[in-house]
């Protein structure tokens, strides 16, 4: 897919701003914790709340329902189905994690990984600058396109 033009269409709501914040701070707890559990716990809640602000910017409220964030985001464009699908999967092993099973290291250290790149990927899809703009600028969002 090849990126299309830059459309100003929204400002970034608080729950969007909140969501990318909470997001961060759970990066950096996954890159701190000692704990392959932790990590892997924290990084995947970080892929979540940076796919829920993406979700809180485009999807109408209405439309959000009962699906999970990863099928809210693949209905909002196909290209992160990938992502999606890595996340969704994740989803599986945290709730396991959270429960007590063990996690490996090299596990627990993609899941890091891949939700930070995961992260860069969203913000790069809401801002082209990847900032978050002060409350006087618009913020910009990428709209997607097959080229």
């Amino acid at each position: 897919m090849a990126l299309a033009t830059i459309t100003p269409l929204f400002r970034a709501s608080a729950a969007a701003r909140a969501l990318l914040a909470t997001c961060d701070g759970e990066l950096a707890l996954a890159a701190v914790a000692l704990d392959p559990a932790d990590r892997y716990i924290a990084a995947h809640l970080a892929a979540v709340r940076a796919a829920s602000a993406f979700i809180d910017l485009l999807a109408p409220a209405g439309r959000r329902g009962k699906r999970s964030v990863w099928e809210q985001l693949v209905a909002i464009d196909s290209c992160w189905v990938p992502w999606a699908a890595f996340f969704s999967a994740g989803s599986k092993l945290r709730r396991a994690v959270e429960m007590g099973v063990p996690v490996a290291d090299s596990v627990a250290d993609e899941m890091t990984a891949y939700a930070e790149d995961f992260r860069d990927e969203i913000a790069m899809a809401i801002d082209p600058a990847c900032e978050w703009p002060d409350e006087k600028q618009p913020l910009r969002l990428y709209e997607l396109g097959v080229a």
